[in-house]
């Protein structure tokens, strides 16, 4: 289903979220000219620095404008969107936990939060975003 165009940015944003997980989960880039470090506590950087960039911004506008607006005429789909703030808490717990782990913390912490980001962005796509589509008014979006 083509996104509308309101969702554009967030859809973009997840593109991008999805590549830093991906990257995060192999560890390293196949790519020969990748700039992405091999190294987990650059890693841990380059997360830090896409969530304090963008992904702050991303959550705060899900939170502020379609979170409310899916709650309105969404009603149903509670579960969801619940799951959905549950995710992002757990995003901003993750980071504030990274921002200082070494060694085996690290690496398990960057899994976990490389894991979330995933399953989330994963759920709003394939799932929110396909019923926001569906039942809010053009208007609205």
């Amino acid at each position: 289903m083509k996104r509308h165009e309101s969702l554009i940015p967030l859809s973009h944003d997840h593109h991008l979220g999805l590549i830093l997980a991906q990257r995060i989960k192999q560890g390293k880039s196949k790519a020969p000219q990748s700039s992405w470090p091999e190294r987990r506590d650059l890693q841990r950087d380059r997360a830090v620095e896409f969530f304090d960039t963008g992904l702050t911004f991303h959550l705060e506008a899900e939170e502020k404008f379609l979170f409310p607006l899916a709650e309105k005429y969404l009603p149903l789909e509670n579960e969801i969107i619940s799951l959905l703030r549950k995710h992002h808490a757990q995003l901003r717990n993750l980071i504030m936990q990274l921002r200082g782990a070494e060694g085996l913390q690290l690496e398990n912490l960057l899994l976990r939060f490389a894991h979330v980001l995933e399953e989330h962005i994963r759920k709003e796509e394939r799932i929110f975003f396909q019923q926001i589509q569906k039942e809010i008014p053009e208007d609205q979006l």
